[in-house]
């Protein structure tokens, strides 16, 4: 089986796992995580971040992008250009998001873009303890990174989101950071 394949099929299967989890869960969770990631030295000193907007099963963001919002650090979202592209793009208050590409809540489209972020925050299917991201497949992650090296990366997930193994080759993007409810793997 191809990595490609195999992929798609450990996808599947994690995000059966996700989606079995409560919503109780997921917002305790959520809540935990946004403490960890804000009082992050790296969120602190950083003066622009990359935020994911989450949407169903994912750690929410939400009190993590008002934090960042509230102690006023340049903020931008992830605008979806096609198939596998993705803009950092800024946003001033989280009710400017519409709804958009796939459905997600996205920043309108004459919103500016961020060039130069500093901290990118991720979401992911799964996770193992060597940082390796799974993610929704589409490679808009791995994309981005690639294309701006040297920014640091923060990585949310539940403790449930946990695989021992993800295939990955040299197009994956590890992150520099997991944060999950229970722990914190990197720096």
């Amino acid at each position: 089986m191809d990595i490609t394949r195999e992929k798609k099929k450990l996808r599947q299967e994690r995000f059966l796992i996700n989606q079995s989890i409560s919503p109780q869960t997921v917002q305790d969770a959520s809540k935990r995580i946004a403490e960890l990631v804000t009082a992050l030295p790296a969120f602190m000193e950083a003066r622009s971040i990359f935020c994911y907007v989450s949407m169903g099963y994912e750690i929410n963001t939400q009190m993590i992008l008002e934090a960042a919002l509230q102690r006023g650090k340049i903020l931008s979202v992830p605008k979806c250009l096609g198939h596998g592209l993705m803009e950092a793009r800024i946003i001033h208050r989280t009710e400017e998001l519409e709804r958009g590409f796939f459905g997600l809540k996205e920043p309108p489209l004459e919103s500016e873009r961020l060039d130069s972020p500093e901290l990118c925050i991720m979401p992911c299917v799964a996770y193992t303890e060597n940082a390796i991201r799974l993610g929704h497949g589409g490679g808009y992650y791995d994309r981005y990174l690639a294309a701006h090296p040297g920014m640091k990366t923060v990585m949310l997930a539940g403790s449930w989101q946990f695989c021992v193994c993800i295939p990955y080759d040299d197009n994956d993007r590890k992150a520099d950071c997991v944060i999950t409810e229970r722990t914190m793997i990197g720096r």
